[in-house]
């Protein structure tokens, strides 16, 4: 027989017999319940775990709140040193994890990506042991992207018909690199100093780079590029007389190979 008991501070809800649920109901529908076992299951007619909450609505299964000044939120903590997780986030059906906090401290991302959703956020390394020499302005990763961008091969007097061709970028944090080739264009009717425009993010100052041409400026094929603002502009050695701006010699058959990276 089952009982309910009750003292000055207790109240005892007692299944008597073996293999006995305690079992709560609203209108004959199983609310939660307390198995044999020890298992609790709320808002589940049976339990496989210690701890099963289930929902059928749209709202959020769980919500824990500490609204003490100095309160904490929640700890989950791994059973002993041969846990594999402290936290598995899996989908609807515990086929496929999305969030897997390891016992041993990692955490893995099996499906899916780690959004940053907020500008100007992102990996905190301030952990890390900071330059000895240097001066430490930010250790925060906020951004990656990579993609195209579309550069024109122009000078102070530009070409009857701007050459443009599509170049590669890659943003890591403040850094940019962009490499971009141009081939086999027409640059009659140009003149005057040479540079490439457009550059897919604008630079914070001169930053030097690379580059190899082919019939473009009179000196020799490789030098020196770096971008300012939104252009990159190019560098070449006059003999002895130390670098000169690349200045454009017009025609067809044109040829140019240029990276740089710098700083926004």
């Amino acid at each position: 027989m089952s009982t309910l008991k009750s003292s000055a501070e207790d109240l005892t809800l007692n299944a008597d017999g073996s293999g006995n649920d305690v079992i709560i109901q609203s209108n004959g529908s199983t609310k939660a319940i307390v198995t044999a076992e020890g298992t609790v299951g709320i808002g589940a007619a049976s339990s496989n775990h210690p701890l099963q909450v289930k929902s059928t609505t749209s709202n959020y299964v769980t919500r824990l709140e500490n609204d003490t000044a100095a309160g904490h939120g929640l700890i989950i903590q791994a059973g002993n040193s041969a846990s594999t997780y402290t936290l598995r986030c899996t989908n609807h059906d515990a086929t496929v994890d999305s969030l897997q906090c390891e016992s041993a401290g990692d955490v893995n991302i099996p499906i899916g990506n780690l959004v940053i959703g907020t500008n100007g956020k992102g990996i905190d390394f301030s952990a890390q042991t900071a330059t000895a020499t240097g001066t430490t302005t930010s250790e925060i990763l906020d951004s990656y992207e990579e993609g195209n961008w579309t550069g024109s091969l122009t000078s102070a007097t530009p070409p009857s018909s701007v050459p443009t061709a599509t170049g590669t970028y890659v943003k890591i944090g403040r850094q940019v690199t962009v490499n971009i080739i141009f081939s086999n264009k027409n640059t009659t009717g140009g003149s005057g100093k040479m540079y490439v425009s457009g550059l897919p993010f604008t630079a914070a100052a001169g930053h030097v780079g690379s580059y190899a041409s082919h019939s473009l400026e009179a000196q020799g094929s490789f030098g020196s590029s770096y971008a300012v603002g939104v252009v990159i502009e190019f560098l070449e050695m006059n003999d002895a007389a130390g670098w000169g701006d690349v200045q454009m010699v017009a025609g067809s058959g044109k040829y140019l190979n240029a990276t740089v990276t710098y700083q926004v």
